[in-house]
Order: C-alpha cells, then sequence, then structure tokens
C-alpha cells in the first residue's frame, strides 16, 4: 500500500504546487523578466549599430576631414573673435559650426539614448574635449549674438567626460584595470578617507543622479 499510495502523493501534491497561485505569478514574473532583458539588449545593439553607422560615415567622409583641417589650422593661427563674428569671417565661421554642429547631433544623441555614450566616448573623447577646450571662447560669443541654448548638449557631454574620463586599460604595474579593480580601489579611497568617507559617498550619489537625468 505504501508503494502505490507514495506516487499518488507525489502527483497530487506537484498538481498543488504548479496549481498554486503564487507559481503561476512566478512565472509570469520570470517570462517577463526575460522578455525586459530580451528588450534591453536588442535596444543596446541597435544604438551600438546606429553609433557605429554614423561614426563611420563621418571618418570616411572627406568633406568632415576637410572641415575639420580648416578649423584645426584657424586654431593654430589663433581666433579672431571679430572676425568670426563679421560678414568676411563667415566662411570660416561655418566651418567651425559645421564641426561642432555634428559634436552637438552626437551629444543629443547620447543624452536620448540613441547613440551608445561608452562607445562614442572611447572613440571620440579626445578629439571632441581637444576641439570644444579650443572653440568654447567662439561658441560663448556666438550665444551671445543668438541663443543662449546653442552647444549646450556638446558642452554637458564634455563635463561629463571630464568629471569621468575614460579609465586606462591598465595600471601602472601592467595589470589589466577591469571594473573589479576600479571598484576595490573606489572603495578604498572613500573609506580611506576617514571621517569624510560619508560625503565622498554622497558626493557620488549626487554625480550618478546627475548622470541618469542628463540621460532622460
Amino acid at each position: 500500500m505504501l508503494q502505490t499510495a507514495l506516487p499518488i502523493d507525489c502527483w497530487g501534491q506537484a498538481k498543488e504546487l504548479f496549481g498554486s497561485r503564487w507559481f503561476q505569478n512566478g512565472i509570469l514574473i520570470a517570462t517577463a523578466c526575460v522578455g525586459l532583458t530580451t528588450l534591453y539588449s536588442s535596444k543596446r545593439q541597435e544604438r551600438r549599430r546606429a553609433t557605429v553607422d554614423v561614426l563611420l560615415e563621418t571618418v570616411t567622409n572627406p568633406r568632415f576631414r576637410e572641415t575639420r583641417i580648416k578649423v584645426r589650422a584657424l586654431i593654430k593661427k589663433g581666433l579672431d573673435p571679430a572676425h568670426l563674428q563679421s560678414d568676411a569671417g563667415l566662411e570660416d565661421r561655418l566651418f567651425i559650426l559645421s564641426i561642432l554642429s555634428f559634436y552637438e547631433y552626437m551629444a543629443a544623441g547620447v543624452h536620448e539614448d540613441a547613440f551608445d555614450a561608452k562607445l562614442y566616448q572611447r572613440m571620440y573623447q579626445y578629439m571632441v574635449i581637444s576641439d570644444w577646450d579650443e572653440l568654447k571662447s567662439f561658441v560663448f560669443d556666438y550665444r551671445a549674438l543668438s541663443n543662449p541654448t546653442v552647444l549646450q548638449e556638446v558642452e554637458e557631454l564634455v563635463k561629463q567626460w571630464m568629471d569621468h574620463p575614460l579609465p586606462l586599460y591598465r595600471d601602472e604595474n601592467g595589470r589589466r584595470n577591469t571594473r573589479l579593480r576600479r571598484a576595490l580601489a573606489w572603495i578604498a579611497g572613500i573609506y580611506g578617507q576617514g571621517s569624510n568617507w560619508f560625503q565622498g559617498s554622497i558626493v557620488w550619489l549626487r554625480n550618478t543622479a546627475r548622470r541618469l537625468i542628463a540621460r532622460r
């Protein structure tokens, strides 16, 4: 009797388990999590593909290269604010605005999650920051004569990159600078501040919140 009753009892318990409300809800939650993960991964791949397509087209565009060469020549010569804002400096002004408008387009796409932020930073951080540093005086003068919001997307992106620059692939000892190693170094730095560790944590949380808000 025990041998025949035991399978029946197990089957009854299994039916009760699979038919319970919490089990069914668990299946729904797990399915939703899988769907959201798949959707997130798909959107991330789309952002990367869009970023690579735009940057590849730009790099291979001879007109963009020629324009940037002319802009770098103007920077090396020394920017003349009066000339750039005059009718005679219209062509030079358009050269500069052409380069900055591309950076503005990419920065707006990054802030709206249309482009991959990390990939763009890895490929263009030095170029964008160096050009902005050399041309920001022109931008400020141009804003005074046109619109105060001109090129504010690229300005904000440069600030974010300067606050959070790309990490080195390897440290001074040649060891791979992994995310875990950087996290441990950050924790050690926070707690190494003694009584200031709480203030350091608050600063980190505030900067993280600003980055999240900027992406919305």
